[in-house]
C-alpha cells in the first residue's frame, strides 16, 4: 500500500474518508476486472455485459454514501502478535 493511504489510515481518520476511499477503491478494481474480462455476468446481471451500462452503473454507485464499520485500534501495532 502506498504512503499516501497510509496516512488516511490512522486511528484519527474519520470514517467518511475511509468509506470514499473504499468506494474509489472498489470502483476502481471493479473497472480494471471489467476491462481485462475477468467480470461474467448471468441471471439478472446479464445487461451489466453492454460497457454503456455497466460505466453507467458505477457513475450511479460514486454518487452514493457508503457505510464502513471502522473499530477503534486495540493498542497499536504492539498489540497485534
Amino acid at each position: 500500500m502506498s504512503s499516501k493511504y497510509l496516512c488516511l489510515l490512522t486511528s484519527s481518520s474519520p470514517v467518511r474518508v475511509l468509506s470514499r476511499l473504499f468506494r474509489g477503491k472498489l470502483r476502481g478494481f471493479l473497472e480494471t476486472a471489467r476491462a481485462q474480462g475477468k467480470l461474467q455476468f448471468s441471471g439478472q446481471l446479464t445487461a451489466f455485459a453492454d460497457p454503456t451500462r455497466f460505466h453507467v452503473w458505477l457513475h450511479q454507485l460514486r454518487k452514493k454514501d457508503w457505510v464502513v464499520y471502522a473499530k477503534p485500534r486495540f493498542g497499536g501495532h504492539s498489540g497485534v502478535r
